[in-house]
């Protein structure tokens, strides 16, 4: 998925600055740094849990931390639902 025209790349050095940059190569593209407003904050303590409507990919629950390396963008899948 393209950026949306409000994406803008960070040039900070974060930690993640080297990461981010590294997906920036293998994606071509910049890391969208505008945080949309509904997002989780970055920070965030979160358990990702499986679907019971669907087998994958997630098989146990884990805790996990947004994080701030990119603003979240949606995804486009083929087993995601609306919204």
């Amino acid at each position: 998925m393209a950026p949306s025209s409000s994406c803008s790349s960070s040039s900070s050095d974060s930690p993640n600055t080297g990461d981010r940059r590294g997906i920036e190569r293998i994606t071509g593209r910049p890391l969208c740094q505008d945080w949309p407003a509904a997002a989780l904050a970055a920070g965030s303590r979160v358990t990702v849990v499986r679907d019971p409507a669907w087998d994958g990919p997630w098989r146990n629950e884990f805790q996990g931390t947004i994080d701030d390396m990119a603003a979240p963008e949606p995804v486009r899948s083929p087993h995601a639902r609306v919204g």
